[in-house]
C-alpha cells in the first residue's frame, strides 16, 4: 500500500509540474530568475524613520535578498527593517531587519511567495548620509513557500557602535551636559575632562552624574580627590576600572570607576563639581560610548 501510495504522488506531482509548464508556455512565460532592485532609499540622518516602497510587476518566489550600499561609509550607524505588503500596504511578514555594517548587510534567502502589486518595503533609521538599495532574486511564476530565513537583528543586539566623542566646552564657572539625542541608547565607557580653578579659595570635588527629565539626577559618580584654588590643568579620567588611584601622576588623575548603564534618549550626562568657582574651567571633555539606534 505504502509503495503504491509513494508512486501515486510521484504521477500527481509530475501532471502537476507538467500543467504548470504548459500553462506558462501559453502565457508566453517561462520559469526563470530575475534579478530584482528595488527603489534608491536615502535614509534620514536624525535618527528618525524613512520609510520607502517598491512595488512589484512580477509574481513568483523571492529567492535572494539583500541591502546594498550604492553611497556613503556605513558602519553600524544605520538600521533597516525590510517588510512584505499587499496591494493595500498591509503587512504580510518580516523579510530581514539589522545594522548595515562595512562587510555586511541584513539579508535573506529561502522561498518567499510574491504577487504582483505587493510592495517591498523598506524602513530605516540613522545619522549618516548614504543611498541604499534593496536587491534580490525572485523565481519568476512559479510559487514556492516556505524556508526563508532572513537577517534579524534587534536594535539593541550585539555590541553597538563604539564612538569617541568630544562635549562643547562650557563657559567659565559652567557645568558640561551630554545630552542622548532622540532615538539613541547610550553606554558610557569611559570620560576624560580638564579642570582649572581659579585663585577663589574653596575646596573641589569633580563628579559626573546621570540625570532624567522627570527625577533629576540618579546616579552620582565622585572623583575622590579634592582640587585646590590656582590648579591648572589637572586631567581626570572615569572608566570601567575597578580601582580608584588617589593620586596625582604628572598632573592627572587615573582610574576612576564609573557605572555602565543604558542611557535613553533625554537623558543626560553632566560633568560638575562641588564648589564650582565662576572663573572654574572645565574643557576637553572626551568620552566613549556604544551607541544603538532605539527603534
Amino acid at each position: 500500500m505504502s509503495e503504491g501510495t509513494q508512486e501515486e504522488g510521484v504521477k500527481s506531482s509530475v501532471v502537476v509540474d507538467r500543467l504548470d509548464y504548459i500553462a506558462r508556455i501559453l502565457r508566453g512565460k517561462d520559469t526563470k530568475n530575475v534579478r530584482w532592485a528595488g527603489n534608491q532609499h536615502t535614509p534620514n540622518t536624525d535618527r528618525t524613520i524613512n520609510t520607502t516602497r517598491t512595488k512589484l510587476n512580477i509574481s513568483g518566489t523571492l529567492t535572494i535578498f539583500k541591502i546594498i550600499v550604492l553611497s556613503g561609509s556605513v558602519a553600524r550607524d544605520l538600521y533597516v527593517r525590510v517588510s512584505l505588503e499587499d496591494e493595500n500596504q498591509n503587512f504580510k511578514g518580516d523579510i530581514c531587519y539589522g545594522y548595515i555594517e562595512t562587510s555586511k548587510s541584513p539579508h535573506g534567502a529561502g522561498g518567499l511567495v510574491v504577487e504582483v502589486g505587493d510592495f517591498i518595503r523598506v524602513d530605516s533609521w540613522g545619522y549618516v548620509s548614504c543611498i541604499i538599495q534593496p536587491i534580490g532574486t525572485i523565481l519568476q511564476d512559479k510559487q514556492v513557500a516556505g524556508g526563508w530565513s532572513g537577517t534579524n537583528e534587534g536594535s539593541l543586539d550585539g555590541q553597538g557602535k563604539s564612538r569617541v566623542l568630544q562635549a562643547t566646552q562650557p563657559a567659565a564657572g559652567a557645568t558640561v551636559t551630554i545630552t542622548v539625542p532622540t532615538g539613541a541608547r547610550w553606554a558610557l565607557k569611559s570620560l576624560q575632562v580638564t579642570y582649572t580653578t581659579s585663585g577663589t579659595t574653596a575646596t573641589r570635588t569633580l563628579n559626573i552624574r546621570y540625570t532624567d527629565v522627570v527625577i533629576g539626577a540618579y546616579l552620582r559618580m565622585i572623583a575622590g580627590l579634592t582640587q585646590t584654588a590656582s590648579v591648572t590643568n589637572r586631567q581626570y579620567h572615569f572608566s570601567k576600572s575597578p580601582v580608584r588611584d588617589t593620586s596625582v601622576q604628572g598632573g592627572a588623575f587615573v582610574q576612576i570607576p564609573i557605572s555602565e548603564q543604558d542611557l535613553i534618549a533625554g537623558q543626560t550626562i553632566v560633568v560638575d563639581a562641588e564648589n564650582l568657582g565662576l572663573s572654574d574651567q572645565l574643557s576637553a571633555v572626551q568620552y566613549h560610548i556604544s551607541d544603538w539606534i532605539e527603534i
